[in-house]
């Protein structure tokens, strides 16, 4: 068993319309071309992205370089009490 704690949560405080295709493939793209590894929840209005902490300022810098706005970023360190990865190996 391995526990995972380092873990950050971004919010992009943007609602796009069902007719906004690509949006979360463009900014997982990009974080997979900087070798960063991301979890993706989407809502209604808002989509989160699951980051280690030693990512996360590159992740704020890939979302600067598609021009989502500073003040469209919302940043919350995880705070799970254990994440517990269970392999079967």
């Amino acid at each position: 068993m391995e526990i995972k704690k380092d873990y950050h949560l971004i919010g992009i405080n943007v609602a796009c319309p069902f007719y906004s295709p690509g949006f979360i493939a463009a900014i997982s793209g990009k974080m997979a071309l900087r070798d960063i590894p991301v979890l993706v929840v989407s809502t209604f209005s808002k989509d989160y992205f699951i980051i280690q902490g030693k990512d996360m300022d590159n992740a704020v810098l890939v979302l600067a370089d598609l021009g989502i706005k500073r003040n469209w970023i919302h940043k919350e360190l995880l705070k799970f009490k254990k994440f517990v990865r269970v392999s079967n190996g």
